[in-house]
C-alpha cells in the first residue's frame, strides 16, 4: 500500500526521525558559581576582591584570552537566553547544524530533536576551604537557586524565540508558539552531594522530586516548561528531573567508612535502584577539585567498584570515560579507563560517556580502535558509550557547541557507532524501557 496523502507522509517522516542525546552538558551561570572553586578550575591563584579577570586577561596567551571571553559572553546571559542563543547559533551560524525544521542527518539517520540533560552541580558550602583571608567561611550556594533558576529557564526558552536584527538581539517572540516546534528537550539531573544533609533531609528531597518518577520520556517531556515559579508547590515534584549528579571531587565519598555518611549513600543507592533512576558520576582527575581525596572518591576502582558490588543493579554513567590528564612519562594514563570497561563487562547497567574528548579525527581514530580491541573480552563496549560535550565547559577547547556537533557528525570513524552513542544507548540509560 503507498502513501495516500500528506498526513500519511508526516507519519513516515516521524517513524524515520530519531532524537540525539547529549547525556553531558551543563546549564549554569555566574550566580549558579562557586567562582574561587570556578576559578580554582583555570588554575588562577591570585584573587583578588576586584579585577582578577583583568589580571587573568594580561597573563595568558590570545588564543586563550578568547576562549574565555567566549565562554564569559555565554556565562553573562540568564539561561532562558543560554538556551536560545545556542538553538539559534545551530540553526544559523556556520557551521550550522540544524535546518529551520530542527532536522539534521549524521550518516543515513535523521535526527529532529536535540535532548539535553543539563547536569547541575551541588557546589554545598561545608567543604570548601579559604583559608589566608579575613571573610573565610565559605559562600553559601543552596541548590534550591539552580533549580528555580533552571526550570525557569526551561520555561523561558519554551514560550519564547529569539528574534535578531543586523546582528543584535531585536525581540522575544514565538510566533510559531509551543514546545513542540523548539529543537531542545531539556531534562536536568539533579546535583546531590549527601555531605550536605541529614538523613532525614535527604529522604524528604528524594521524594520531593523522585516520589512518582516513572523513568519514561512522555511524562518529562509533558512537565518541560510547565514550571511556574513556586519550587514547593505540590504540582513541582516528580518527572522534571531525568536524573541525578554527584560529583567527588567536590567531597562527594560514594562508600564512606560505617557510620551517618555511609547510611545516607546507602538510602541514596537503594531510591534510585527502585525508582530505575540514573546516576551520573564526575570521572576524571580534573574539573573542580577542592577535596583532598578527590582522586579516591572518583575512581571507578575503589570506591565505586565497592558500591556496584553492593549494588549490582544501579544504573552509572561515568562522566569523561575516567580520563587522566597527566601521563606516565610519555604514556598515557588509562588505568580508570580500563577500569570502566571491565565493570562494563560484569555489570549490566555500567555506562560512560566521553565528553572530554575534543572529537578531533585523532581521538576519534583512538576510541574506534578502543573499541575494535576490546570488543572480544567486552561485546557490550559499543553499547554502553554515551555522547556527551561538557558545554559549556567545553568551551576551554572548542569555539561553539555548533563545532562540537559538527565534528562529530563529520568524523570518518565511528561510522558504524554514531547512532549508539547519541541515541540508542541514551535511551537505555535514561529511560525505564
Amino acid at each position: 500500500m503507498g502513501i495516500e496523502n500528506d498526513k500519511d507522509r508526516e507519519n513516515v517522516k516521524k517513524t524515520e526521525t530519531r532524537k540525539f542525546y547529549d547525556v553531558h552538558c551543563h546549564a549554569f551561570n555566574w550566580s549558579h558559581l562557586n567562582v574561587l572553586v570556578f576559578l580554582k578550575r583555570f588554575k588562577i591563584k591570585l584573587l583578588l576582591p576586584a579585577g582578577p579577570l583583568v589580571w587573568l586577561y594580561n597573563k595568558i596567551n590570545p588564543d586563550t584570552s578568547m576562549k574565555f571571553k567566549n565562554l564569559l559572553s555565554l556565562l553573562e546571559n540568564d539561561l532562558g537566553n543560554y538556551f536560545l542563543l545556542t538553538e539559534y547559533f545551530l540553526r544559523n551560524v556556520d557551521p550550522k547544524v540544524v535546518s529551520p525544521d530542527n532536522t539534521f542527518k549524521i550518516g543515513n539517520v535523521t535526527f529532529n530533536k536535540i535532548v539535553l540533560t543539563p547536569l547541575i552541580m551541588d557546589y554545598g558550602y561545608r567543604n570548601i576551604e579559604q583559608p589566608g583571608i579575613f571573610y573565610n567561611i565559605p559562600p553559601r550556594k543552596p541548590i534550591r537557586s539552580q533549580v528555580i533558576d533552571v526550570f525557569n529557564g526551561i520555561k523561558f526558552y519554551c514560550e519564547n524565540k529569539l528574534v535578531l536584527k543586523d546582528g543584535k538581539l531585536k525581540s522575544y517572540e514565538d510566533k510559531e508558539g509551543g514546545k513542540d516546534n523548539k529543537l531542545y528537550e531539556i531534562y536536568p539531573f539533579l546535583g546531590l552531594n549527601t555531605i550536605n544533609y541529614t538523613e532525614f533531609k535527604l529522604k524528604r528531597m528524594l521524594d520531593k522530586y523522585f516520589k512518582d518518577y516513572k523513568g519514561k520520556q512522555q511524562p518529562l517531556y509533558e512537565n518541560m516548561g510547565e514550571f511556574n515559579g513556586d519550587i514547593d508547590e505540590a504540582g513541582f515534584s516528580s518527572n522534571f528531573f531525568a536524573g541525578i549528579k554527584v560529583y567527588p571531587p567536590l567531597g562527594f565519598d560514594p562508600w564512606p567508612d560505617d557510620g551517618e555518611e555511609k547510611d545516607k549513600v546507602i538510602t541514596l543507592y537503594n531510591y534510585c535502584i527502585d525508582k530505575g533512576i540514573p546516576i551520573t558520576t564526575h570521572c576524571s582527575n580534573g574539573g573542580f577539585r577542592v577535596d583532598k581525596n578527590a582522586d579516591n572518591y572518583t575512581a571507578p576502582g575503589m570506591k565505586w567498584k565497592e558500591v556496584l558490588k553492593e549494588y549490582p543493579e544501579l544504573k552509572i554513567n561515568f562522566g569523561h570515560f575516567g580520563y587522566q590528564s597527566k601521563r606516565l612519562w610519555l604514556f598515557p594514563r588509562t588505568r580508570w579507563r580500563d577500569t570502566i570497561i571491565e565493570l562494563m563487562s560484569e555489570y549490566p547497567n555500567v555506562y560512560a560517556d566521553f565528553s572530554c574528548l575534543s572529537l578531533s579525527d585523532k581521538e576519534c581514530k583512538h576510541l574506534e580502535d578502543l573499541i575494535e580491541e576490546k570488543e572480544s573480552a567486552n561485546h557490550e563496549l559499543k553499547n554502553r558509550i554515551l555522547f556527551g560535550s561538557d558545554f559549556l565547559i567545553s568551551l576551554i577547547w572548542t569555539d561553539s557547541y555548533n563545532k562540537y556537533l559538527t565534528d562529530f557528525k563529520t568524523t570518518q570513524y565511528l561510522q558504524s557507532l554514531k547512532e549508539n552513542f547519541c541515541s540508542k544507548n541514551p535511551e537505555a540509560f535514561l529511560f525505564n524501557q
